[in-house]
């Protein structure tokens, strides 16, 4: 009997980049790395422009490349922005998908020019309040509401009321269950204007040279129970006293004294440690509108 064997061969095939040379796909990815990832906006300048200049047969990377240059310029405030978007546009027919996203940029830096030569007019509305305001006032982000502390207590005054829009509405004085409310500084809104954080009134003079007397705390415009977020030592100086409450309301910034130094700390509002931020001294947090940045 005669066995027949039958060998089967696979052959497996790899495509290797034997140049050594990165592929204009690859540059692209190394660039957009670098503005995206590292934040590194010259260098990736640099990494496109090499592209755009060394590349004239893939116009799919060429492409994306010039919507990256008008990108890299936007963000570094650059008026060259516009040049490198219009390229696109103009060049890129083929490309509709960043011809698209092109003419996008175009029309906000449009926007944004006619803005920036707009000038700047203010508008004064004089509102009648029947009663004396305290040093610190805080006006809520649809500016409908006043934040007022009055007779050691929290209220929201509404600007606007059945006499007409000269005239504020009638005060509702917010549930702090007893605790006083510092009138010097130290109120703040988050962007839904849900919530408001006020400082406790230190209760004498004496007591300022103590740690742990003083607590932040926020409470629901709309009325409920106060919740405490942080004890902390703030000393005297009015300036110590203000917070900035994240534009979704999620964390507290503020300063505190430990060791007769003074430091900005970020508190999650609904429980945790408070984090310092900075090594230097500092004191009076804000938080960008984006929440992103605290500037001191």
């Amino acid at each position: 009997m005669k066995v027949l064997l039958i060998t089967s061969v696979f052959c497996l095939a790899v495509i290797v980049n034997v140049s050594g040379q990165e592929t204009p796909q690859e540059m692209l990815n190394k660039a957009i790395y670098e503005e995206e990832v590292n934040g590194n906006l010259e260098e990736a300048m640099k990494l496109f422009l090499e592209i755009v200049d060394e590349n004239s047969i893939n116009r799919t990377v060429t492409a994306e490349a010039y919507y990256h240059l008008g990108l890299t310029n936007e963000k570094l405030g650059n008026k060259k922005a516009k040049e490198y978007y219009e390229k696109v546009v103009n060049n890129f027919e083929d490309q509709p998908e960043f011809v698209r996203i092109a003419k996008e940029s175009l029309s906000r830096l449009l926007v944004t020019d006619k803005v920036a030569k707009a000038p700047l007019i203010p508008k004064f509305t004089k509102i009648e309040i029947p009663t004396k305001l305290s040093s610190y006032i805080k006006l809520s982000p649809d500016g409908k509401d006043l934040a007022v502390v009055s007779d050691k207590k929290l209220w929201k005054l509404p600007l606007s009321g059945n006499l007409g829009p000269g005239f504020s509405g009638p005060p509702v004085q917010l549930n702090t269950e007893g605790i006083e409310v510092d009138h010097q500084a130290g109120l703040s809104w988050p962007d839904d204007g849900k919530w408001i954080a006020f400082n406790e009134l230190p209760l004498n003079d004496t007591l300022l040279q103590k740690k742990g007397f003083q607590s932040i705390y926020v409470v629901p415009a709309e009325g409920g129970k106060p919740t405490k977020v942080i004890e902390n030592f703030r000393a005297g100086r009015l300036e110590n006293y203000w917070i900035s409450l994240s534009p979704d309301g999620k964390t507290i910034a503020h300063s505190s004294i430990e060791n007769k130094e003074q430091h900005i700390y970020t508190t999650p509002v609904n429980g945790g440690s408070p984090k310092q931020l900075v090594d230097i001294q500092a004191r009076e947090p804000a938080f960008s509108p984006d929440g992103n940045w605290i500037a001191f």
